[in-house]
């Protein structure tokens, strides 16, 4: 990464504070700008308030279920890049994640060695994407 570009931002949505600050510290370890919300109005407050690169996305959340929140943030937000983590990792969750718009979908307990690599190439994904809509 050059010096004068700005480090990629990541919201990481949970309830759980030790996920958070696990997967946060492991992100911020990897040089990104890292942001965090326990609800999804709190993720959708922050959403619309802020640019975010990528999201992270719990499947079960306090007010409501992390894959009908996704709809909203792509709806918001189309180019973020919105991974699911899950701890009840389940078929229809997948298939709910990725028709409402997840890129990824990554199941809990997870290495962070693991989620910095996913979350490198989401991002790279993303910059080609970028690249290739500039060049038209």
């Amino acid at each position: 990464m050059t010096e004068n570009r700005k480090k990629p931002r990541i919201l990481i949505l949970d309830d759980d504070v030790d996920i958070l600050d696990s997967i946060s510290t492991a992100l911020q370890s990897a040089g990104y700008s890292v942001d965090t919300a326990r609800n999804a109005r709190e993720a959708i407050e922050k959403s619309e308030a802020n640019f975010y690169n990528l999201a992270l996305v719990d499947v079960r959340l306090p007010d409501i279920e992390g894959t009908k929140l996704l709809t909203g943030m792509k709806e918001t937000r189309p180019e973020i890049m919105l991974i699911i983590l899950t701890g009840y990792p389940s078929l229809q969750n997948a298939v709910d994640a990725l028709n409402n718009g997840a890129d990824g979908y990554l199941m809990k307990p997870i290495e962070m060695e693991e989620l910095v690599k996913v979350v490198q190439t989401h991002l790279k994904k993303q910059e080609e994407l970028f690249r290739y809509m500039l060049e038209d």
